[in-house]
């Protein structure tokens, strides 16, 4: 029995390349909705939504699927039979995603460690400042 027929996604920004063999299907946003593309089909352009595209591989064992995921900002899908090239201006993998989201998280933490500090600082500047004050008034009004 042969093996299903794949396609190669080559997935192209202005300062890289990914090429991604042994596809079995790929899904992305297309400006009327998703477009899925199979092995075979006829030869396409379509433009490219930013948002998520999904490629599914084929596995080692028989019938097994392996998908992973792209975020794109948009661009151009050139389709033909045997490869799908998706040009964007800016494409980042899941792993590189999470990672992104991970540092994005701890500096959010961060952030709201240093706003922590910053407020309690300044509640003890400005509970000083009234004391202060307050200590001036009595002073002048005796």
């Amino acid at each position: 029995m042969s093996a299903s027929p794949t396609m190669t996604v080559v997935v192209a920004t202005p300062d890289r390349q990914r090429i991604i063999e042994d596809v079995v299907r790929v899904r992305f946003e297309a400006p009327d909705g998703h477009r899925g593309v199979l092995p075979g089909h006829e030869p396409a352009l379509a433009s490219l939504r930013s948002g998520a595209i999904h490629v599914t591989r084929r596995g080692e064992r028989p019938g097994e699927e392996l998908e992973s995921f792209l975020a794109s900002e948009g661009g151009l899908a050139s389709i033909s039979p045997t490869e799908v090239r998706l040009l964007s201006r800016w494409a980042a993998e899941e792993e590189t995603l999470e990672a992104l989201l991970a540092r994005l998280e701890r500096r959010a933490a961060s952030r709201r460690r240093v706003e922590h500090e910053a407020r309690a600082v300044l509640a003890r500047h400005d509970a000083a400042l009234r004391r202060a004050l307050a200590a001036l008034q009595r002073e002048v009004h005796g």
